[in-house]
């Protein structure tokens, strides 16, 4: 037969569910137990801040609306549920390829090939748990009047849509042919690939967010991207918060030519060449970094052949 083909497919979808489960670092003493004998979990704020730093900034925050003060404790198997990271994500990879025979040692070879992943995350903190508590204490002044510039109540409520494009297309002539009993013998290929990833992310951020009826409070981020001072955890305005949107795209594309080629004479000497000429948006605009071929030129003799 003069033509094949071929088709490859492969299709996954995953659904992915945490909590928010303890990430020991070097602050950790080994083999520590994170609950007694009754199964309540320990209190190890220590690991944060002393007693005596944390009783201060809790102190300077009674009086909050909604909660009264903040709770700067840190209790790993408590803060297990006080948020999630929720995923989907649907992928799809698509090969094919063909094969033609055009005459006797020529023929023509194409590969075609594309990955589409859609991908959904969401994220949630409770303002209730030890990161949420932390925010309000950054973002509450004490002076003139004690004010959070951001919910006490709710959570921090993340929605992360991506979506990631690979394409690849490659042509090739192949040539493979011998002449008097292999006496001559002449190999060749000559072709084209071309390729292009692009992935693009968008991501909401609301503060405030009630799980339940799906609804969220406003925040002044005229004010809180300017950072701000004299607050109960104070950061000097170096702690912002102006990340209700987020957005990023990248596209790469990349394309190439190629030939290389050989001759054998008498199964013993061999000449052989070859070229190839990239070109990719990353390289640049500057014209010295571009239309920089490269090639090579060899030659072999086996002496066992002699």
């Amino acid at each position: 037969k003069w033509l094949d083909m071929f088709l490859t497919t492969n299709l996954t979808y995953n659904n992915t569910y945490a909590k928010r489960a303890i990430a020991p670092d070097n602050r950790f003493v080994p083999y520590a137990s994170f609950v007694d004998e009754q199964g309540n979990g320990h209190d190890i704020s220590w690991i944060n801040m002393s007693d005596a730093l944390r009783t201060s900034y809790e102190n300077k925050s009674i009086g909050l609306p909604n909660i009264g003060k903040l709770n700067l404790s840190y209790n790993p198997q408590n803060d297990f549920d006080s948020g999630f990271t929720k995923g989907t994500s649907y992928n799809t990879r698509l090969l094919t390829g063909v094969t033609a025979k055009l005459l006797k040692g020529l023929r023509f070879e194409g590969t075609y090939g594309a990955v589409l992943n859609n991908t959904q995350t969401e994220i949630y903190d409770d303002a209730s748990g030890y990161l949420g508590q932390i925010e309000i204490a950054k973002m509450t002044v004490t002076t003139p009047a004690l004010k959070s510039f951001v919910p006490t109540t709710g959570g921090n409520y993340a929605n992360v849509n991506g979506q990631r494009r690979n394409w690849t297309i490659r042509n090739q002539f192949a040539y493979d042919n011998n002449w008097d009993n292999y006496k001559h013998q002449l190999t060749a290929i000559a072709g084209i690939e071309i390729q292009k990833q692009t992935f693009s992310q968008a991501q909401t951020r609301l503060r405030g967010y009630d799980l339940d009826i799906l609804s969220y409070k406003p925040i002044d981020y005229n004010t809180t991207s300017l950072g701000l001072a004299n607050t109960i955890i104070n950061t000097n305005g170096t702690y912002r918060v102006n990340d209700i949107f987020a957005q990023s795209y990248l596209d790469t594309r990349f394309r190439s030519y190629y030939m290389n080629g050989a001759y054998t004479y008498s199964g013993k000497y061999t000449i052989n060449a070859s070229t190839r000429y990239d070109q990719s948006n990353l390289f640049g605009a500057d014209v010295a970094a571009q239309a920089k071929p490269v090639w090579s030129v060899g030659g072999s003799w086996l002496l066992s052949g002699e």
